[in-house]
């Protein structure tokens, strides 16, 4: 990877696998919201950018 901390690629991959669920109605708009501000707030710490640049992951649910 290029420079980025396992920790980081990681919450990418969580907050893109959140993003899928709730845009396929598979989480409600609470638990977005609360899991959603948990890692974006982690992703803060690391100094890039928020969820738009999370790492999106094609989910079959």
């Amino acid at each position: 990877m290029t420079g980025i901390k396992e920790s980081e690629f990681i919450t990418r991959i969580q907050l893109g696998i959140i993003k899928e669920l709730y845009k396929n109605k598979k989480i409600s708009d609470a638990e977005y919201s609360y899991v959603f501000n948990k890692y974006n707030k982690k992703l803060e710490s690391f100094n890039k950018t928020k969820m738009d640049e999370a790492i999106g992951i094609d989910i079959m649910i």
